[in-house]
């Protein structure tokens, strides 16, 4: 079975490079070397989401600690997706409906990599986020974009 994810091109010296996202490339055990088969498709008005039967690679979670650096964002009530992580959502400023501790949220990732939109009365129950803290993602099988996110304080 197929399956498709997003990937972002760099052009770094006047080359372009494809970085796969760590848990592929795990999942996968690609090492250096090997050769993967990759279809182009210019089509940006579908969501890509659509063309999943679940989740990229049979991923249906992700698990992960906000990076320290980001750990700032506290302030913004904003949640930064390391980017070897966004793969799973649906592209940049795509609503999704964020399952949380304190309801339902409509929100999106913006091009940054950030969850802001609706975070507000999240970040009221929870803050502060800290660099032991552990971020659970699961695709909700019975929904088209919706996620759940557990947040466990000092977990790692």
């Amino acid at each position: 079975m197929i399956k498709f994810f997003r990937v972002r091109i760099s052009k770094v010296k006047g080359y372009h490079y494809i970085r796969l996202p760590k848990i592929i490339v795990d999942r996968m055990n690609l090492s250096a070397g090997d050769e993967i088969e990759i279809s182009i498709c210019r089509d940006k008005t579908d969501s890509q989401t659509a063309l999943w039967e679940q989740s990229p690679g049979g991923i249906r979670k992700i698990r992960f600690t906000i990076p320290d650096d980001t750990l700032t964002m506290n302030m913004y009530g904003r949640l930064y997706i390391p980017s070897e992580y966004r793969f799973f959502f649906p592209p940049s400023l795509r609503d999704f409906i964020l399952e949380t501790n304190v309801g339902n949220i409509q929100t999106h990732i913006n091009s940054e990599g950030n969850i802001i939109k609706g975070l507000k009365p999240w970040f009221m129950v929870n803050h502060p986020i800290e660099g032991n803290d552990m971020f659970t993602f699961e695709k909700l099988d019975d929904r088209p974009v919706q996620y759940r996110m557990i947040f466990e304080k000092g977990k790692t």
